[in-house]
């Protein structure tokens, strides 16, 4: 992963991220492996398995549906490059 994308992760907000970016991508990986077709879905597969929130790394909460939107949104075009 490019250092600039890690990079940009962490300083977007200019405060400590909830969530690892590890963890983010880790699910978004999940969400594409089991052809999940939305967040809302993914968000849903996470609360109820704790084998997938394990392997994302979510110990405490698992992020909701507006989370990886903005996510997706914010980061989309760094994907891109």
């Amino acid at each position: 992963m490019p250092q600039s994308f890690t990079q940009h992760y962490y300083a977007d907000l200019g405060r400590d991220r909830k969530y690892d970016l590890s963890s983010i991508l880790s699910s978004l990986l999940i969400m594409q492996i089991f052809h999940i077709p939305t967040t809302v879905l993914l968000t849903i597969f996470l609360v109820f398995s704790a084998e997938l929130r394990e392997f994302c790394n979510f110990c405490d909460s698992v992020p909701d549906e507006s989370f990886f939107s903005r996510f997706k949104t914010t980061f989309e075009n760094l994907f891109a490059h």
